[in-house]
């Protein structure tokens, strides 16, 4: 549902406020960042943390790839109007034919095991390009369940074994890990998968994503890292890439979604209910913590009161009759029935998750150019 021209205070809530322009330009900073390192790369963006058909356009606008991670994202990819050579398939969930069909259109799929890769040897009569995900330690202490162990000998000589798979050559090399965001960590990336490039003769190299997005202050502070700009990952990336290959012979693909969509969008949901018990505050809106997304799950979202009044301290909860639904443990600013707040930078893996459990998730967006007075939004 698309609502335009319509000040802030009269918005249905809850809605979701796109920022377009804040997402084209992420993705830019660190696109020119990258290339002036490493020419020869793209960026594949990561359906499955937003897939709102704005940022998917953008995406397709700029010229870089959509990931996909299922058959769904597949099809909206391609009805977003993505070529099957801009897109890159990875995932677990089977589905060898469009895989296969990706890779011959000459974009990239990534195979995540060699079940699915011996099935794919059965439908294809003709030689095709295709990757596959490895999985080695990063050294961060978290053992990942995907892709294909390196330490596996006999898998390892079965990929590099051509007879063994005579109609998919393994050309095509990707990692992605969860937890391991610093830069030393993303030059590790590189730099051992183009040890394995070269062992295997590939042309490209996706050294998957999960960088941190542009985060407000207050977000920031919540994690004990230093938290790297975009600037900063595409200098690590793309010089290690240069090192790696001066003449810039392997293809590099740097998957995200976080780094480019976290503060492009908030979501604007009002005040129903404001109550004290035993001396605590407790505040009520009308979106819940699935509308929110992940941040509530493992952090404390940034939240920006649009109230009048005296500061006091809350925990808000969203409108599910469950004691769970909490959207912030602690809240300390102004709050009143039938106020606004803005829970900002909630861009990631956040609207791909509403469900309609007690009450029909959030579904309405509205782009930050649609609305007469933005500067009511502007943090404070």
């Amino acid at each position: 549902m698309e609502i335009f021209n319509r000040k802030v205070e009269v918005l249905p809530t809850p809605i979701y406020i796109t920022d377009v322009d804040a997402f084209s330009q992420n993705i830019i900073t660190f696109v020119d960042e990258l290339r002036k390192e490493y020419g020869n790369s793209r960026i594949g963006y990561s359906l499955k943390t937003n897939y709102h058909c704005s940022f998917i356009d953008e995406v397709l606008d700029l010229g870089e790839m959509a990931e996909v991670v299922s058959p769904m994202e597949y099809q909206i990819a391609v009805a977003r109007g993505f070529k099957l050579s801009d897109i890159v398939y990875n995932g677990v969930i089977p589905d060898v034919l469009n895989k296969i069909e990706v890779a011959k259109q000459g974009g990239v799929a990534n195979f995540d095991n060699l079940t699915e890769l011996m099935e794919a040897t059965l439908f294809e009569s003709d030689p095709v390009d295709v990757g596959v995900r490895l999985n080695f330690d990063i050294h961060t202490g978290v053992v990942s369940r995907f892709g294909v162990d390196v330490e596996n000998k006999d898998e390892i000589a079965w990929l590099l074994n051509q007879q063994a798979h005579p109609t998919l050559r393994i050309k095509k090399l990707h990692c992605h890990y969860s937890g391991a965001r610093e830069l030393h960590q993303f030059r590790r990336r590189v730099a051992t998968m183009a040890r394995f490039a070269r062992m295997f003769g590939a042309d490209t190299i996706d050294i998957g994503g999960n960088m941190f997005g542009v985060l407000s202050p207050e977000f920031d502070m919540q994690y004990k890292c230093v938290i790297p700009s975009l600037s900063e990952y595409a200098h690590a990336i793309g010089s290690e890439m240069k090192k790696q290959f001066p003449d810039e012979s392997v293809r590099l693909i740097v998957e995200g979604g976080t780094p480019f969509v976290t503060n492009a969008m908030h979501l604007l949901t009002r005040i129903k209910n404001v109550k004290t018990i035993r001396g605590k505050q407790y505040v009520t809106v009308d979106c819940r913590n699935e509308d929110v997304g992940w941040t509530c799950r493992y952090k404390e979202p940034v939240v920006q009161s649009l109230c009048t009044g005296e500061d006091s301290l809350s925990t808000i909860f969203g409108s599910e009759c469950t004691e769970t639904d909490i959207i912030r443990r602690s809240y300390f600013g102004p709050v009143a029935r039938g106020g606004l707040l803005l829970i900002r930078d909630i861009g990631a893996y956040s609207s791909n998750l509403t469900n309609n459990f007690i009450l029909q998730g959030c579904r309405m967006f509205i782009d930050i150019e649609s609305i007469v007075n933005p500067e009511v939004l502007d943090a404070h």
